[in-house]
């Protein structure tokens, strides 16, 4: 796989929606992710960090954040690794760089 870009969700209560494109531009994989719901309650919004180790420390046991292409891996390293959500996809990038190289 090459790249990915993170675009507005369009399933009904998903905040966010990964495009996962291979060498050739062809689209290989789409993951909705993030709730809708909590628009204004994540770190990217402003959340304390204690909101931000909470949930981390909750979706820990059962959350697969070695998997680029779950929704768990996905909400946590894009909506809660920092404030920033530009930082966070490029993060998600080098994270994740034998996937994206």
């Amino acid at each position: 796989m090459r790249s990915f870009v993170i675009v507005p969700g369009t399933a009904k209560g998903k905040r966010f929606k990964a495009l996962f494109y291979n060498e050739r531009g062809k689209r290989i994989k789409t993951v909705q992710f993030g709730d809708s719901q909590a628009a204004g309650r994540t770190y990217i919004d402003g959340a304390s960090r204690v909101t931000r180790n909470n949930y981390i420390a909750r979706h820990r046991v059962r959350e697969d954040w070695t998997n680029p292409f779950s929704r768990g891996a996905l909400s946590r390293y894009i909506i809660w690794e920092t404030p920033d959500l530009h930082t966070n996809i490029n993060l998600f990038k080098k994270r994740f760089q034998k996937h994206f190289s």
